[in-house]
């Protein structure tokens, strides 16, 4: 017995802009790991902050990436710069060799959290568990709701295609 595919059709009434946040690479403190896993890391953590319905990772700027280096500590955040930069969520994390420790800042409220000490196992898919964790910690921490990892939304991203001269939008469901 066969289902003949059913089209979906999914009317929202609402739209929302996604809000900006910085990821800043994740900085090896004498941790156990080598560059190129921490950017594999990373580069989950970033799929994770892009994917969840309130958050879009925006690109590393010069302005952006000085704030970051003026900022110096790994729990340090000015306020008033990331206000004048238009970001309203910042994410560091750093590697030692007690695990993964993140620290995350809501420009809004001038309020800073941290993750400490996520054990990490050199295992990408094991430590992939670990990344999806820590990202609906921070999406708990900033919007007071569970993250995707741990549990069902549905949402849509919209996007404007280009092909052939022409242009389309796009959207797909998550």
């Amino acid at each position: 017995f066969l289902l003949a595919e059913e089209e979906i059709l999914v009317r929202l009434s609402t739209e929302s802009q996604l809000s900006g946040l910085v990821l800043d690479s994740i900085r090896d403190d004498n941790s156990l790991f080598d560059k190129s896993y921490l950017t594999e890391l990373e580069k989950i953590l970033e799929f994770d902050l892009n994917h969840n319905g309130m958050t879009k990772v925006v690109s590393r700027t010069r302005e952006r990436s000085a704030q970051i280096e003026k900022e110096g500590r790994f729990d340090g955040f000015h306020q008033a710069a990331w206000k004048n930069l238009n970001i309203p969520f910042i994410v560091k994390a750093k590697s030692t060799s007690k695990g993964l420790s993140v620290a995350f800042f809501h420009a809004e409220k001038n309020q800073v959290k941290l993750i400490e000490n996520i054990p990490l196992t050199g295992t990408l898919s094991q430590d992939r568990r670990q990344i999806h964790h820590i990202a609906d910690t921070v999406h708990l921490g900033l919007f007071g709701t569970k993250g995707i990892s741990s549990t069902r939304i549905l949402y849509t991203v919209r996007t404007k295609k280009t092909e052939q001269n022409s242009e389309a939008w796009v959207t797909e469901v998550w």
